[in-house]
């Protein structure tokens, strides 16, 4: 195997995700009337610590990203994709308003 072969299977296996994740630019949102600051975030989804409410693998929630650092604001519907012994949920974005998607991607990292 050459090098570049190796090297490109190494960072495959490294993070197998398609966006990077957003750890120091946290975005505010609003979900059912509760504000909420990502723990981390993407432009796959984002991950958000004590829901307030009780939530499933697959429950759709709609909200509005409130603000971060260059992003416009806008509405989403996400899917929750994963739950944590920690109280932090995961989900995965299904639709974001299209200029809050392009100043999400705006972001560095992304």
């Amino acid at each position: 195997m050459d090098m570049i072969n190796w090297l490109r299977d190494r960072l495959r296996a490294t993070d197998r995700r398609r966006h990077a994740r957003i750890y120091d630019a946290p975005l505010a949102m609003t979900i059912d009337g509760e504000r909420y600051q990502t723990t981390d975030w993407s432009l796959g989804g984002f991950r958000v610590h004590a829901y307030h409410a009780p939530v499933e693998v697959g429950l759709r929630l709609a909200g509005t990203i409130d603000k971060g650092e260059g992003i416009t604001p806008g509405n989403f519907t996400a899917e929750v994709v994963r739950l944590t012994e920690t109280g932090d949920i995961g989900l995965r974005f299904l639709e974001v308003s299209p200029t809050t998607f392009l100043s999400m991607a705006g972001v560095r990292g992304c």
